[in-house]
């Protein structure tokens, strides 16, 4: 990928981040009338984990799944660089996150924000394949001196990425942006898979 070509990828992935941003922060000014508790996602899973913590994910994961349905097409859809998919966490999923969080050897003593910072994602899947570091450096220089923002190259084995996420306060779930290389989509997806077989079979154990 030559730099004009990057330069026309990076614009339009950083028109979608900002979208996204500004639905995310509608989103979050909504949920925090309509939410039964107020969560400060700084404080540790440890701290907070019980009944009113499930109650507040299962309402919030009602509330999404509505919420998404309104997406302003116009700002969402495709482009030439990238497709775009989206989903709401599963319950069983998100439950079996919190408890492999809280059986490691942190006992849950991590931010809520660190564990539970995917409630709702999003994926970019590029069509071409630009340098991954040059894409992440590109991205913190125009996002991450916002509180608002933080970037990630969360490569890992198999899982070839890089994560932005986005939270309007500490007392808002935030949302997590996938950006997939075109050439990474065949191993992610095989890694998707895997993780999602491991969680199954760690619940069905429980």
């Amino acid at each position: 990928m030559n730099q004009a070509e990057f330069a026309e990828t990076f614009r339009d992935i950083e028109a979608f981040i900002w979208a996204l941003s500004d639905f995310h922060y509608q989103t979050s000014i909504e949920w925090k009338d309509e939410c039964p508790c107020q969560i400060n996602f700084k404080h540790n899973l440890s701290r907070l984990y019980g009944d009113e913590l499930f109650r507040y994910f299962k309402v919030y994961k009602f509330y999404a799944d509505q919420h998404l349905m309104d997406l302003p097409s116009h700002q969402f859809q495709p482009k030439v660089s990238f497709t775009v998919e989206f989903r709401v966490k599963e319950w069983d999923s998100l439950t079996d996150k919190v408890d492999r969080y809280m059986n490691r050897s942190e006992k849950g003593i991590v931010p809520l924000k660190k564990c539970l910072n995917d409630t709702v994602g999003f994926r970019l899947c590029l069509t071409a394949s630009p340098d991954r570091e040059q894409l992440l450096q590109a991205l913190k220089t125009v996002f991450c001196d916002s509180t608002r923002f933080r970037c990630t190259d969360a490569t890992k084995n198999d899982y070839t990425a890089i994560h932005v996420y986005i939270q309007e306060s500490n007392f808002s779930p935030s949302w997590e942006l996938q950006i997939w290389n075109g050439e990474d989509r065949e191993n992610n997806l095989i890694s998707h898979k895997t993780y999602k077989q491991n969680y199954t079979e760690y619940s069905e154990r429980k």
